[in-house]
Parts: C-alpha cells; sequence; structure tokens
C-alpha cells in the first residue's frame, strides 16, 4: 500500500491491491448446522475470496488543545479486474478463482468525531455510517467484511455483535451471539471530566444498529426500511472509566 501526506492533518491510504482469501477446509457438525440453516449466512462464508483495491483518507486536527474535529472515510472493492477477465470466457456464474468463489462487492464507511474543548475533557459526539453492497458474482457480502454493532468500540450497552439486523431476534439461542449485515448506523455522545491526573469519568449516551440491504426469509424484520428504521435503534447509556497515560 501507499501512504502520503499533502498537509499535516490530512493522510492518504491507497492499498492497490488486497488478497484476502478464506477457504473453509474443515467444518464441525454444529457449525454446519448453523449455517445450513440460513442460507444467506452460509453464502457468506463460501464466498470469501477478497481481490480488490481500498482507499480511506483521514483529516484529524484533535491536538487535545481546543475543539477538535476527525474524520475517516473508507471505500473498497473487490472482484471487479476478476469479472472482467471472467466475462470474456465461457464460464458459468459464479466464476471461481484457485477453486474458491470470489467475492465482488462495494463498500463506504464514514466515521465522523467532533471534540469540544479537548480530547480529554467536555463533549465527544461521533456519528458512523457504513454499508456493502455485493452484486455480479456474489449473492451476499463475504462474512469478513459484514459489519456487527456492539462492543467497547462501538454501543457499549450491548455485547459485540449481539444487535439486529434489525428487529429481527433468533427464536432460540444457539450459544454463539454473532448478528451480521450490511449496514451499519451508529450515533455516540460522552461527557469527559477529570477526576484524577490518571483517570477520567466518561457518561454516555448511544443508539445505533444493523441491516440487510435485502429481505431475508430466515430473518424477518432484519431488512434496512426508512419508514421503519428508527424504531429499531438501539439505545445504552452508562458511566464508565478512562484512563489517561
Amino acid at each position: 500500500g501507499y501512504q502520503w501526506r499533502k498537509k499535516e492533518k490530512m493522510t492518504h491510504h491507497l492499498s492497490p491491491l488486497r488478497v484476502n482469501i478464506v477457504s473453509l477446509q474443515k467444518t464441525t457438525p454444529e457449525f454446519d448446522s448453523i449455517v445450513n440453516s440460513n442460507p444467506y449466512v452460509k453464502k457468506s462464508f463460501e464466498e470469501q475470496t477478497i481481490i480488490g483495491p481500498r482507499y480511506n483518507f483521514t483529516y484529524d486536527n484533535s491536538d487535545g488543545e481546543r475543539n477538535g474535529i476527525y474524520f475517516l472515510g473508507e471505500i473498497s472493492t473487490s472482484g471487479n479486474i476478476l469479472d472482467l477477465f471472467y466475462s470474456f470466457t465461457k464460464n458459468k456464474r459464479p466464476y471461481k478463482f484457485l477453486g474458491e468463489v470470489y467475492s465482488q462487492f462495494v463498500k463506504t464507511s464514514v466515521d465522523f468525531r467532533y471534540y469540544t474543548n479537548t480530547i480529554n475533557k467536555g463533549l465527544v459526539m461521533r456519528i458512523y455510517a457504513g454499508t456493502g453492497f455485493s452484486y455480479g458474482n456474489s449473492v451476499v457480502m463475504p462474512y469478513v467484511e459484514q459489519f456487527y454493532s456492539g462492543g467497547s468500540n462501538s454501543l457499549r450497552g450491548f455485547t459485540a455483535r449481539s444487535l439486529g439486523p434489525g428487529s429481527y431476534k433468533p427464536e432460540f439461542y444457539n450459544g454463539i451471539i454473532d448478528q451480521t449485515g450490511d449496514i451499519r448506523f451508529e450515533l455516540n455522545s460522552e461527557y469527559r471530566f477529570r477526576l484524577t491526573e490518571l483517570m477520567l469519568g466518561a457518561l454516555f449516551l448511544e443508539t445505533g444498529n444493523i441491516w440487510l440491504l435485502n429481505y431475508d426469509e430466515n430473518r424477518p424484520g432484519a431488512q434496512f426500511k426508512f419508514n421503519s428504521f428508527v424504531n429499531q435503534l438501539a439505545v445504552g447509556t452508562g458511566l464508565g472509566l478512562r484512563f489517561d497515560f
């Protein structure tokens, strides 16, 4: 990859070609029973060969001495060059590369944060939005590129990968918390205040969820719809500690 800066606060990072090949060589009966119960999830594990470019742009002036802004925008694609090559052959879809069905998708995400006063005290607000769209050689986004919500870097009131998609709730718990989707939207706000030289308090309020772009009969309520997504947002609040070393 290539990384360069024209200005101190702006960073560009381009990976002209990234290759990520995941092949399931051996699985357990328990794993098979879970993925076989949902064709959508099964497909996301079968099509995990990712070949394509990725670019992200970062702007960061949150130096801790005044109000600051942090912005990260990213776009990545996969499978387009391979698909152009295979389109001239007589092969039938889905096309394969090194014996595996390759993924074809476009994925974008935006992470915007605003700091009042400094990054160590005052109010911090964040908005995150991301979406992935599969097409051509893929039916769904590869599992490793799908979005999830919950956890320490997301909605802290919920266990990682436990939210959504949408209003969907499994009929029974199979012992695995692993909900993923094609769309992710989150709003985070946090008030930080100094307790000691080392420790800060953090009062936070957060909301968000993940969704599917397409209808999945095995997960009713999971598809994103403009007239209902607001009612499907999860809300969490809490009080925690931050350590400033």
